[in-house]
């Protein structure tokens, strides 16, 4: 790396994807998201498709995919 080289570092709050439509939690952010070099943020819940979603705070496994094409995951 070059000293005036320039490294993006984004990050965001408590992120907690459960809903119908977990791609519309990122609609108007995804492009900044995705543009960084490093993106990070708090995941509050955690993907799982067994279980009881009210007494666990699970979120749908279909919430990680909107989180990982937000820019918030790499693959």
């Amino acid at each position: 790396m070059q000293e005036n080289d320039v490294i993006s570092l984004v990050g965001v709050g408590d992120v907690y994807p459960r809903r119908e439509d977990p791609e519309s939690l990122f609609a108007l952010t995804a492009p900044i998201l995705r543009e960084a070099d490093i993106c990070f943020g708090q995941l509050e819940t955690n993907f799982s498709d067994k279980g009881n979603p009210q007494l666990h705070l699970l979120a749908h496994s279909r919430s990680a995919a909107a989180v990982a094409q937000a820019g918030l995951a790499r693959r």
